[in-house]
């Protein structure tokens, strides 16, 4: 019966726990049943009957029938739950069809524009255009920089479809090799953030001296490779090292693709379209990651990156003949790029600082840790502890993101009125702490769903609050605007690099419980010590 026990409860799991099986024997006594059998019947139960027959051994043993019964039933409980799953999945493909079927529109209608206006402006006259070149320029038409938010869209929802499950997949791979180690399941994470940022600063260089083509291009080959090499990664070492790859490309491809739309001031028109990605890039990738496994979504993503090679290839090939009309803005962003340099002796004066050290010590750097270890890494790790389905975990990271991108232009109006930033800073401070005690107040998915609510509301405030205050003190106004915002990202990538490797190791000391209201604590007193530590700094006159 134990054997008929753990066959019965193999079947209701497959049937994901919905249906109930019981065995009775001939006096109506319960002989077999799956370990389901507490839960509440929605309905009474179908009847089947099971015969089991004694084989007649010999010729003094007669065969023998005994006729017991199986009933069969669906669990209440299950039922709804998987009812609530189909019901929210069938939302969330709804919402994902409308926002991808609204870009793949904007791809083909602005590929359409573009190659009319093509056509017509090389109809019109060649002549005029090399006799007049300067009122050709500004007739130019069309830009190529329209077709970036479209191909970005779809980069980034081929990126973050297996944002909520990186930590998971390596704990797949460490317990093959029975490696137990909370911090080595963040490496993956902490090595594509760290890559991303050195990247970055590589793509500033070769832009200025290849152009935009051969960078974008390569850090879009580079994030195919890099997903492909994760879908075969069977060490811990080979998926750290495949992450790694992906960062790299990550970062050539949006630094590249920033620099490529600035120009035309349409770079808030191609970020529009990569949040839009992430949103539906990071609930699709659970789903199908729930339904099938991890390594098809990073062949998913792979295959969907390197499907847009030739696409990228297409809306840049005209850079190589557009360079020379271009030298001017190359040789100002080559310009742009020199005073953004930081170097060792304005880096000095800022370890004396106190404004500088309580922003960055206080705040900063302790968001960007919290973000990344919080998000990327505790949340899906926690999450899956609990027995959550994994679409539930894509929906709260995409419900995140929702909140970054519609709160950020909120705030940043409210923030510019502020006459105090650090207020406002220390606010974001306060948000993250309140995230933080949602989790160890409330059960897992209520509490994870307020602390992703909290958590990008404060990303969405932190985006304007924290800016405005840094670009407020003294020693940034001696700096300068670029160079300022530049030691910003360096200090926030140092954040995210840390971030997941310590919420590894606290996971590693301490339950659940201990670490969210410890680190709540903390970012509690460190935003009072911050506004104790500013509270004599006095705001830039507004203009």
């Amino acid at each position: 019966m134990d054997n008929t026990n753990a066959y019965l409860t193999n079947i209701t799991e497959t049937h994901r726990n919905i249906i109930l099986l019981k065995i009775y024997d001939e006096n109506n006594t319960l002989a077999a049943q799956s370990q389901n059998h507490a839960e509440k019947s929605l309905a009474d139960p179908l009847t089947f009957p099971v015969t089991l027959h004694t084989l007649q051994t010999d010729s003094n043993t007669a065969q023998t029938e005994r006729n017991w019964t199986l009933t069969v039933s669906v669990s209440y409980q299950s039922w709804l739950a998987y009812l609530r799953t189909i019901t929210l999945d069938m939302l969330t493909i709804v919402v994902i069809s409308v926002i991808f079927m609204t870009e793949l529109f904007l791809l083909l209608i602005r590929g359409i524009d573009y190659i009319q206006d093509k056509k017509r402006r090389v109809s019109e006259s060649a002549a005029q255009a090399l006799q007049d070149p300067e009122q050709a320029q500004q007739n130019k038409g069309v830009s190529r920089t329209v077709l970036m938010r479209p191909l970005m869209f779809f980069v980034f929802f081929a990126i973050n479809q297996s944002v909520s499950f990186i930590p998971l997949r390596m704990s797949e791979l460490l317990s093959a090799q029975n490696i137990q180690n909370t911090v080595l399941a963040g490496l993956p994470v902490s090595a594509e953030m760290g890559m991303t940022g050195l990247s970055a600063l590589i793509a500033g260089t070769w832009i200025k001296k290849k152009g935009i083509k051969l960078p974008f291009m390569s850090g879009l080959c580079m994030l195919g490779i890099g997903y492909f090499c994760s879908m075969l990664a069977v060490s811990p070492w080979q998926f750290i090292a495949a992450r790694a790859v992906v960062g790299t490309g990550y970062g050539l491809t949006l630094l590249t693709a920033q620099a490529f739309t600035v120009k035309d001031g349409m770079l808030a028109d191609m970020f529009s379209g990569a949040y839009a990605g992430m949103l539906c890039g990071s609930a699709l990738g659970a789903m199908i990651a729930e339904r099938l496994d991890f390594t098809a979504v990073f062949l998913i993503s792979a295959v969907i990156l390197l499907c847009f090679l030739p696409v990228s290839r297409l809306i840049l090939k005209e850079e190589k003949q557009a360079r020379q009309p271009e030298k001017d803005s190359l040789q100002n962003t080559a310009e742009e790029n020199k005073k953004a340099a930081l170097p060792l002796k304005k880096i000095l004066p800022l370890l004396w600082d106190k404004q500088f050290l309580s922003f960055v010590l206080c705040n900063h750097i302790p968001f960007a840790m919290l973000c990344v270890g919080f998000l990327n890494f505790f949340l899906p790790v926690y999450l899956k502890s609990a027995g959550t389905a994994q679409s539930d975990i894509g929906r709260i990271f995409m419900l995140n993101c929702l909140l970054v991108v519609y709160s950020g232009p909120v705030f940043s109006s409210f923030v510019l009125k502020m006459t105090r930033k650090n207020n406002m800073v220390a606010a974001v401070g306060a948000l993250s702490a309140c995230a933080l005690f949602a989790l160890s107040m409330l059960p897992p998915l209520p509490g994870s769903l307020l602390g992703a609510v909290l958590l990008g509301t404060a990303v969405g405030l932190s985006i304007s609050a924290q800016s405005e205050y840094f670009l407020e003190l003294e020693i940034c106004k001696k700096l300068g605007v670029d160079q300022s915002m530049s030691l910003l990202d360096v200090l926030q990538r140092v954040g995210q690099v840390l971030g997941p490797l310590c919420a590894g190791f606290a996971l590693q000391t301490m339950n659940i419980d201990a670490v969210t209201k410890q680190v709540g604590l903390a970012f509690i007193c460190i935003s009072v010590l911050f506004l104790f530590l500013t509270r004599k700094h006095k705001p830039r006159a507004e203009h």
